[in-house]
């Protein structure tokens, strides 16, 4: 029953759409811009540590 209702909902808002005339400051800008290098420069860090544990698994050091 609640699946009915978010897809009737979902389905009512795409119908009824109107124009928001909204406008975007130059603040706003910036913290979208913040969001979009911190995910990339974090998901570049993940992958990088990604990698750096599969080589360190395949060319484990040994011990003395």
């Amino acid at each position: 029953m609640k699946n009915i209702s978010i897809v009737l909902s979902t389905c009512v808002m795409v119908v009824f759409v109107s124009n928001a005339y909204a406008y975007i400051d130059p603040g706003s800008t910036s913290v979208i811009l913040q969001v979009i290098f911190a995910f990339v420069i974090g998901g570049l860090l993940a992958f990088k540590n990604y990698i750096k544990n599969i080589f360190g698994q395949i060319f484990k050091r040994k011990q003395k």
